[in-house]
């Protein structure tokens, strides 16, 4: 492939917590760069812009930091910087010309210095994968790639990488173009086992996959997803689909597909606590006139059984102007989404999304489109600089296992700018507040479930909350204008 401010209240709900502190490691996830030029530092909790990233791509890239959270190298498909923001030694044209969806960085098990690098090569008439091996310990500890092998002929472009059940190894995972193989090695303290380990007969579409592939994992490394953009031409990508599996860690095994229909499939991540799986759709079909059926969507996937997950859907956004492209977990607890929405004249290009929320259903995730401002600006040549456009760097998942979210739903806005009342209720709720601009509000149960929903346009409404069966409840109001969200909870009797 080529390529608000949110304010929230409660008034009996206060979600904050703390990034997993018990977690040396999380600090290898704290730089990111990826896009032309963009960047973000979490070493403050805060995502703060980098401005100092050399990355020219439209999709995969990847970062090595070390246990301090200090940068350490940085690259994309075909060219590597060392920390000081020049090329690496060995580490030009070391992989292919054009942008890939997904690249791994992983350091050796038990080194201080070795990292394994797996990437895509086109070695004519097929793309492959290999891996390449960067020495930390070169050129007065700058590094330097040292060595390249091929991994796997005729593979897609995804590129997997869990952490195995003993909590020292890596598996990596792969797939054949075309085949219904899923492909895994393993990387240990003494490199690379060469040997596969095969699931043979696993995948389940009835397509030819176009070579766009992503592999993901979730965060307890029990779960898997492989998306399979159609390979039949752009004109058959809304007929596309993702496969969730069932992984066995110790194995390195896929098991128990499940096909989910998406259109346009491009993005997918897993929520840190691993309930939650979340897909997004590519800009291309806005392109090519397909993108009518472009969603980003979250399915519960706490009970691994296919008509439950299924019917779990919900969908966060959708419309045949919008593209969610990549997303990612952060050691922050939020999710960070390159999504793109062509009604802006910047096509969003400059701002990430964010998942306020990831582990919470439904609406309650709380995404924000173009939120997190990456200080991009267009340049003389029509490009755009310190942008995003599809794809944000991949870390081990086991990272981000279990975070709770830092973002709160109350730390902006003052308890007077907003009343809600009679609370709790029998039939009805007054809202009265200061805001002059067009409301719109939703009714929500605990599980994310939408009741009622509707726009107002005065500073006080009243909502016919009779019909409500009695429990508690979400009320959300957010500004048609900027996207200002407010969130209460009242009791229904």
């Amino acid at each position: 492939m080529k390529l608000l401010l949110t304010i929230c209240c409660s008034t009996f709900l206060f979600w904050t917590s703390t990034v997993n502190s018990q977690e040396p490691n999380l600090k290898h996830t704290y730089k990111w760069y990826f896009g032309y030029g963009a960047g973000l530092d979490f070493s403050s909790g805060e995502p703060a812009p980098l401005t100092d990233g050399k990355l020219m791509t439209g999709e995969a890239s990847f970062v090595a930091n070390d246990d301090d959270g200090n940068l350490l190298f940085y690259g994309h498909h075909d060219t590597i910087w060392n920390k000081n923001h020049e090329v690496m030694v060995g580490g030009v044209n070391y992989g292919i010309t054009q942008s890939v969806t997904q690249l791994q960085c992983v350091k050796q098990p038990g080194s201080t210095s070795i990292y394994y690098l797996f990437h895509i090569r086109w070695v004519s008439p097929y793309w492959n994968i290999y891996y390449s091996i960067i020495d930390l310990n070169q050129d007065n500890g700058l590094g330097a790639l040292v060595s390249s092998d091929l991994l796997l002929q005729n593979s897609s472009q995804g590129i997997g990488a869990v952490l195995h059940c003993n909590g020292e190894h890596v598996w990596i995972s792969g797939k054949i173009l075309g085949s219904k193989n899923l492909t895994s090695w393993l990387l240990t303290e003494t490199g690379l086992e060469l040997t596969p380990i095969v699931s043979n007969d696993v995948v389940q579409i009835s397509y030819m996959e176009n070579t766009s592939v992503v592999i993901i994992f979730s965060p307890d490394g029990t779960k898997a997803a492989v998306t399979y953009l159609s390979g039949s031409g752009t004109g058959a990508w809304g007929e596309s689909s993702f496969e969730l599996y069932e992984f066995d860690n110790c194995t390195g095994l896929f098991s128990n597909a499940i096909n989910i229909s998406h259109s346009c499939i491009q993005g997918i991540n897993f929520s840190p606590d691993n309930t939650k799986l979340y897909a997004g759709s590519v800009l291309d079909c806005i392109s090519f006139g397909n993108a009518q059926n472009n969603e980003f969507v979250q399915y519960d996937i706490s009970v691994f059984d296919e008509t439950t997950i299924l019917n779990s859907k919900y969908v966060i956004s959708a419309g045949g102007h919008t593209a969610v492209m990549d997303m990612r977990n952060a050691p922050n607890g939020r999710m960070y989404v390159c999504d793109i929405d062509t009604t802006r004249e910047d096509y969003g290009f400059y701002k990430l999304g964010v998942v306020n929320h990831p582990n919470r259903s439904g609406v309650l995730c709380n995404y924000l489109p173009d939120t997190i401002d990456l200080g991009g600006y267009l340049l003389p040549n029509g490009f755009c600089d310190q942008c995003h456009i599809a794809g944000l760097p991949h870390f081990l998942p086991h990272y981000f296992n279990g975070l709770e979210s830092t973002a709160s739903l109350d730390k902006h806005v003052q308890q007077e700018d907003i009343h809600l009342y009679p609370n709790p209720t029998i039939d009805l709720i007054n809202i009265t507040h200061t805001y002059n601009e067009n409301m719109q509000y939703r009714i929500i149960d605990l599980q994310g479930k939408i009741y009622q929903s509707g726009t107002y346009h005065t500073k006080t409404t009243q909502l016919n909350v009779q019909h409500l069966p009695q429990g508690m409840y979400f009320i959300q109001l957010e500004s048609t204008t900027n996207h200002n969200i407010f969130t209460f909870k009242i009791s229904k009797l």
